[in-house]
């Protein structure tokens, strides 16, 4: 039992020291990594440091306004869709590819990213508390810092208020609604939908000198469940029930020096 007990202790620092290391290799080379080493010593250590530390940084890309270049990609992979009909089950892919799967918006140095960066339409980048984080890391790498945090698993978030909807974006349910009816409409009508999150992540990467990010990747794993009416031509199937296993990436991509001022 002690040996069962250790274990459980330690699989989530392996998994953490597994993710940085992962993150770690999308980084420059080690030449340009040694040129301005940070002092580990200064890098945000415990949980509720490094959410206020990334809080701040995600604001302060509302506030200094640099380059921006966010885009967004989900994936529903045909495994990832159930129905407790099998004719239903075969359907459903066809609807997927009929949905608006895939986004990107960008804002020029300067300009208001308001609507750009994330949290669209709030002055704040993140409200992200501690409660709300499994647990969280910091390494440096030349003179950033490389942040993983784990959200806990949340159900049907909301956004802006809810754990979840503090630290990132989460679609208004009536607009996800509308669109799912609209699109849909030759096979199904859905009128509500339930949500769970579970496995959420966030990475950033921000420099250690000025406290800017340079980029943040949100990671977003959910199963949205529904029992939706069969329309049209699969109108005697009646109410099926349907579940659908999502994961949303939203990668966003900060510049704050035009290529002219670095060169002066």
């Amino acid at each position: 039992m002690m040996i069962l007990k250790i274990l459980r202790r330690l699989l989530p620092v392996a998994a953490a020291g597994a993710l940085v290391l992962s993150f770690a290799s999308c980084t420059p080379s080690d030449t340009q990594t040694q040129q301005n080493n940070l002092d580990p010593s200064t890098a945000p250590s415990s949980v509720g440091e490094i959410v206020s530390y990334f809080n701040a940084a995600a604001d302060k890309v509302k506030t200094d306004r640099p380059e921006a270049s966010i885009s967004t990609s989900v994936s529903i992979p045909d495994d990832g869709i159930q129905a407790s009909n099998e004719l239903l089950a075969r359907v459903l892919p066809l609807f997927r590819d009929q949905m608006s799967l895939g986004t990107s918006r960008a804002g020029e140095r300067d300009s208001d990213l308001t609507d750009v960066a994330p949290v669209a339409g709030q002055s704040w980048g993140s409200r992200l508390e501690r409660s709300a984080v499994e647990w969280a890391v910091c390494t440096v790498s030349g003179e950033e810092f490389k942040i993983v945090i784990r959200m806990r698993p949340e159900e049907n978030p909301a956004p802006l208020t809810s754990a979840h909807g503090k630290a990132f974006e989460i679609h208004d349910k009536q607009a996800v609604l509308d669109e799912i009816n609209t699109r849909g409409a030759e096979f199904v009508h859905v009128a509500d939908y339930t949500t769970a999150y579970e496995g959420c992540y966030i990475y950033a990467s921000i420099n250690g000198v000025s406290g800017e990010m340079m980029s943040v990747t949100y990671e977003k794993n959910l199963t949205a469940r529904a029992q939706a009416v069969c329309t049209g031509a699969l109108a005697s199937l009646g109410t099926q029930d349907i579940t659908l296993k999502i994961q949303e990436n939203m990668s966003c991509t900060y510049t704050w020096v035009s290529p002219e001022d670095a060169a002066q």
